[in-house]
């Protein structure tokens, strides 16, 4: 094997954990974003069931 071929192999392995960690920052992102909507629906709820 020459070693362009180790080359090319090594980096197609570094591209494929470059879109593995962007995939998991992305559902990473979205869990905080789906948690935040929660917090704040929580809350919403709360203050409505509250007597003024």
């Amino acid at each position: 094997m020459r070693a362009f071929e180790f080359v090319d192999v090594g980096q197609q392995h570094v591209d494929a954990i470059k879109q593995q960690a962007k995939a998991a920052q992305k559902r990473a992102k979205e869990a905080a974003l789906r948690l935040r909507l929660q917090q704040t629906q929580q809350r919403l709820t709360k203050m409505s069931t509250q007597p003024a």
